[in-house]
């Protein structure tokens, strides 16, 4: 019983802060769908594994597609939007880095890195 509970407790906990992303417009880019196409790699990082970072969950994406990349960008500027805290670099005025602090949700905090790799290249 104690085990099924702290099952429970557990998946609770994962359910709320997989749904970090929920509402926004970079959600689509950490389905699962999304992470299985080719040219786009995907890493979560949860427990243990983020050591002292106070994070309790840590996702990235990339995609090798430059037009994946401008929507991307443009989801992330969107997002960006309603950032309590935010520093950004444009390169030729698109985003070429953005750093960014969401309002927690459901006492989650949140946050944005993005860099456009097409663009630092330039």
């Amino acid at each position: 019983m104690i085990r099924q509970l702290l099952l429970l407790i557990a998946m609770t906990a994962t359910v709320a802060v997989m749904n970090a992303q929920s509402g926004l417009k970079i959600a689509p880019y950490f389905d699962e769908a999304y992470s299985s196409k080719n040219g786009v790699s995907s890493v979560t990082v949860s427990g243990d594994k983020l050591g002292e970072s106070s994070l309790s969950l840590y996702r990235s994406v990339t995609t090798s597609d430059r037009n994946e990349a401008r929507g991307m960008a443009q989801a992330v500027w969107t997002d960006g939007t309603k950032a309590s805290q935010k520093e950004v670099s444009l390169t030729e005025g698109e985003l070429n880095f953005g750093m960014f602090t969401l309002e927690p949700r459901n006492k989650t905090n949140r946050y944005i890195l993005f860099m456009n790799s097409f663009l630092t290249c330039l």
